[in-house]
């Protein structure tokens, strides 16, 4: 009697154990297939873990009222920068630029910025994206029209170790801020 119930606390730890990973799912794709790439940006004050299928899905920008520059989602023409890393090794980057909605489609997609680029399904690999592109430090006059050095002043990155879904789609959920200018 007491040996079943040791036996099946064993089987039961094995099957709880067998059962926790820290690997990423394996996406269904076959390695080397293009990646779907989605982008959200997280709004004033939420963290990175509350972001919504929903904004993924927006992908267009609607501009904040208040300030007029400041930004909550992304925009046709702007770019974010996708870094791979596997094995401890990273990538060279690679930028994507969200393209404007076509016809039938109500969002835009998000394209390598130079043909022949696009990531490609890798197991193992984690990604991390920053938004903008241009982005070197912060500027000390952000008075520019438009808010464009004030855009440029504001990094926006998401969590590393970012992971592809079962369905080829790299989602960045979570692009906060990380700079700010006291």
């Amino acid at each position: 009697m007491k040996t079943d119930r040791l036996y099946q606390t064993v089987l039961g730890c094995l099957l709880l154990t067998a059962g926790c990973s820290d690997n990423a799912l394996t996406p269904s794709l076959p390695e080397g297939t293009p990646l779907t790439v989605s982008a959200a940006i997280c709004a004033s004050g939420e963290g990175r873990e509350s972001e919504t299928r929903a904004a993924v899905a927006a992908g267009t920008r609607a501009v904040a009222a208040d300030n007029g520059y400041d930004r909550s989602t992304f925009a046709a023409g702007d770019k974010i920068r996708i870094i791979r890393s596997r094995n401890g090794s990273s990538s060279t980057p690679v930028d994507y630029i969200l393209n404007s909605a076509s016809s039938g489609s109500s969002t835009g997609e998000w394209k390598p910025s130079v043909t022949g680029t696009e990531l490609l399904v890798e197991s193992g690999a984690t990604y991390q994206a920053s938004y903008p592109i241009e982005y070197s430090g912060i500027r000390a006059d952000q008075r520019k029209a438009g808010g464009e050095d004030y855009r440029l002043s504001n990094l926006l990155e998401t969590p590393e170790k970012v992971t592809i879904g079962r369905d080829g789609t790299l989602s960045f959920t979570g692009f906060t801020p990380l700079c700010t200018k006291a």
